[in-house]
């Protein structure tokens, strides 16, 4: 809501670092999805598609119910990428 963008890249990388360390990979499609959701606020929609695909992978390694909502956000950013 802020619009304070690394501030709000900061906490999502400090959790991606701390569940790959721990091992904890179930939680990183969720903080994937959030940074696809920041990139996609600043249309940079490029890096918004690359995080929203490391979300859909992880959700469908660990058969995800947010799969499907990854698979919807995809969809969306691409087609902001065509126009």
């Amino acid at each position: 809501e802020q619009r304070n963008w690394p501030l709000a890249l900061e906490p999502y990388q400090n959790a991606i670092e701390w569940n790959t360390k721990i091992g904890t990979e179930f939680e990183l499609g969720g903080t994937y999805h959030q940074i696809g959701r920041v990139y996609e606020e600043q249309s940079a929609f490029e890096q918004a598609k690359k995080y929203y695909l490391l979300s859909k992978a992880n959700f469908e390694v660990f058969t995800n119910a947010n799969f499907e909502v990854a698979m919807q956000s995809l969809q969306r950013i691409e087609k902001k990428i065509e126009v």
